[in-house]
This record gives C-alpha cells, sequence and structure tokens, in this order.
C-alpha cells in the first residue's frame, strides 16, 4: 500500500511513542512525526534492518490505539508491516530453481531416450525349448 500524510489523519491521541533514538548504522528510519505540541520531529518511529532472509522492524507508532479505533491508514500501515518484502528476490530464486529443474528434466529425458534406444536395439535372447 502507498501511504500518504491522508492515512495520518483522525489518528487517536499520539501517532507514535517510544521512539529508536541511537541506533545502529545497520538499520533505516523510514518513518518519523512531529505530533501536535511537540518542537522535533521524532525520527525513529519506524527502522528497518536487514536480519538473516528477513527484516526486523522497530515501531513506536501507537497502532494499539489506531486499529482499535478503526483508522483505515493505520491498517494500511500494518498490512505493509507484515507483508512479504523482496519479492524480486523470491522471484529471482524461483526462476534459478525453475531453470536448474528443467535441466535436471532434460538430463532425464536424455537417459530416458538412451535407455530406449538401448532396449530396441539390444538383440532379443531366444530360448530353446528341449524335448
Amino acid at each position: 500500500n502507498k501511504i500518504t500524510e491522508k492515512d495520518f489523519e483522525g489518528w487517536v491521541q499520539e501517532r507514535s511513542v517510544y521512539h529508536a533514538e541511537k541506533i545502529d548504522s545497520n538499520y533505516k528510519r523510514i518513518l518519523g512525526f512531529k505530533d501536535f505540541g511537540e518542537t522535533q520531529e521524532q525520527d525513529g518511529s519506524l527502522i528497518v534492518a536487514d536480519y538473516g532472509k528477513g527484516k526486523f522492524v522497530y515501531t513506536g507508532l501507537a497502532l494499539f490505539r489506531q486499529l482499535p479505533a478503526g483508522v483505515p491508514g493505520a491498517y494500511r500501515l500494518f498490512a505493509n508491516l507484515v507483508a512479504k518484502r523482496d519479492l524480486h528476490v523470491e522471484k529471482k530464486e524461483l526462476k534459478k530453481e525453475l531453470k536448474k529443474i528443467d535441466s535436471d528434466l532434460i538430463k532425464v529425458k536424455k537417459d530416458r531416450a538412451k535407455l530406449e534406444k538401448e532396449l530396441l536395439f539390444k538383440p532379443k535372447l531366444e530360448v530353446k525349448k528341449k524335448g
């Protein structure tokens, strides 16, 4: 979901609490706020870092207030937070796996054709009955 300023309309009370302040350089600051009455933007409202094959996400967003209040923008943002990311990487890995499967399949077909050819051209053994 594309998130715009409109998605933060109608949020109840504060939009974000317990902001990350001093963060490791591996984290990216994604979202910050300056709520009514605050003089400085809090840019630690949403931070993300790569972690293994996934992401580590920290948020101070007050979703515990917004979701029960039925704030549509909060639902869109929450959906983005829990959605699978890096689909292009997944697609790339799937293409690589499919290429390997196709290669294996071609090898199996060649092996099968070779075996069928051998079976067709092998002389048949005749068994003579005594008697």
